[in-house]
């Protein structure tokens, strides 16, 4: 019994170095494992905002060695600096170049519009060498999908735009499109949107009104059951309604006109000026006015090129306002032309007056191609009125953009009109008068607008 206990001695210690051995490999596997788990979130997280700053130069306009240097830039700050850490490779890509590795997208997607960013990073590890594993290679990717802006008309070219979503309350109360009078012509194959989802969206609260519309009246909500006169019939339960962020507002503020107005020491005052050119006219130069604009105590104003920066509105009972600054009764694209920016106050144009403004259609001024072919501009934040009434000779070209505003045109008395070359666009519409509505819409007299840029993580 002795000598057969005697070989049994160290069978434990057999059984706590196997313990042992089995316990390091666990704690390997816990600890160099949780490096490995712990460095592919970090490389996922840093490939991730490294494809969206790659998209967002993309949207910009730059090439891919600017997307590739926006992508290398965020994966360094992240800690995976390729161009010094030999561990580390972060490869950039276009998907639509067939010599790179292809990126995973569905069928329907446009390679044209998609980056990808693949972060491959090497570890050591501490306990694994016992295994032979020396090193973990990692290796993560993240696609983003970039769509540049593009140029567009505003809502599909149609001449008169309603923006307003639902149906009128006691905090704004005007129908979202109002026909109530006139005798009302689009021409140019152009058409009327109408935002709202209320039923009715489109009400007719005139009689012996008339509507000529080539492209039609599409209505998202309902149409009043009492419209007539409308050819063809409005159409309710029309198209979907309006993403109003889709496009970009044009970029106009409180310093736009900083370039206008006099040269004072060297650099221009920014404030608009009027110079009598005597028997009741005046030449007026753009820039900022404070008051109500035109200026009084002239019966004619001759509007010079450029931005008008409107602080108290517009208020014409008579007179002349006109942007034909040489007084020869045509257009001149490179020098004439006028955009009136309504910071505050309405805009009220009376029949009595003759107005014939024209936007400025061309870059040869100093204005930028994003505010061509605006006329008129009332910012969101200026939920004011605009009023065009009609008159014998009153002519307004280019786009009027009035994303807050009830707008009202009014044809005027019988005999007179009111005569568009334009496109409206405004929170709600009105329709009336007993004179003639004649609205065209032709793209080169308007402003064009951009689709805003997308930028968003595909996977």
């Amino acid at each position: 019994m002795y000598r057969k206990y005697m070989k049994e001695r160290g069978q434990a210690l057999v059984l706590i170095v196997l313990a042992i051995v089995a316990l390091v490999g666990l704690t390997g596997l816990a600890i160099d494992g949780g490096n490995a788990y712990s460095e592919r979130r970090h490389a996922q997280n840093a490939a991730d905002t490294a494809v969206l700053a790659a998209a967002l130069a993309k949207t910009r306009g730059g090439d891919f060695y600017v997307q590739q240097d926006a992508a290398w830039a965020i994966a360094t700050q992240n800690g995976y600096n390729h161009l010094g850490d030999p561990s580390v490779t972060v490869s950039f890509y276009s998907c639509n170049d067939p010599h790179t590795p292809a990126c995973e997208l569905g069928p329907t997607d446009n390679a044209l519009n998609f980056v990808q960013v693949v972060i491959t990073s090497t570890i050591d590890t501490y306990f694994a060498p016992v295994l032979g594993i020396r090193h973990v290679t990692n290796q993560v990717q993240a696609i983003a999908r970039a769509i540049p802006r593009e140029p567009t008309p505003w809502y599909d070219g149609n001449a008169l735009v309603s923006l307003m979503p639902g149906c009128k309350d006691s905090s704004w109360n005007h129908d979202p499109f109002d026909f109530a009078g006139s005798e009302v012509t689009l021409v140019n194959g152009t058409g009327v949107f109408v935002n709202s989802t209320c039923d009715p969206a489109f009400v007719d609260n005139g009689s012996g009104n008339s509507m000529t519309v080539p492209a039609g009246v599409c209505v998202v909500g309902g149409v009043d059951p009492g419209v007539n006169g409308v050819s063809p019939a409005p159409s309710g339960d029309c198209g979907t309604p309006i993403d109003v962020s889709t496009y970009q507002l044009p970029p106009l503020d409180s310093t736009s006109c900083k370039d206008e107005g006099k040269m004072v020491n060297g650099s221009w005052d920014g404030k608009g000026y009027v110079v009598d050119k005597g028997g009741g006219a005046a030449d007026v130069y753009p820039g900022e006015f404070t008051g109500q604009f035109p200026p009084g105590g002239y019966s004619r104003w001759n509007l010079m090129q450029g931005i008008y920066c409107l602080k108290g509105g517009i208020k014409l009972t008579g007179g002349t306002l006109t942007s034909d600054a040489n007084g020869n009764g045509i257009y001149d694209v490179s020098s004439e032309g006028v955009l009136f920016y309504v910071e505050n106050g309405d805009v009220d144009m009376s029949g009595g007056a003759t107005v014939n403004v024209h936007a400025i259609t061309s870059t040869a001024s100093s204005l930028g191609p994003d505010l061509v072919g605006y006329l008129l501009y009332l910012p969101e934040s200026n939920g004011s009125s605009i009023t065009l009434t009609g008159g014998s000779a009153s002519k307004y070209v280019g786009t009027i953009l009035a994303p807050g505003s009830f707008v009202t045109l009014n044809g005027g008395n019988t005999g007179d009109s009111l005569n568009l070359d334009a496109q409206i666009i405004a929170y709600s519409l009105r329709l009336t008068g007993s004179g003639s509505l004649n609205i065209t819409y032709n793209q080169s007299s308007n402003a064009t607008t951009y689709s805003n840029p997308e930028v968003s993580q595909y996977k």
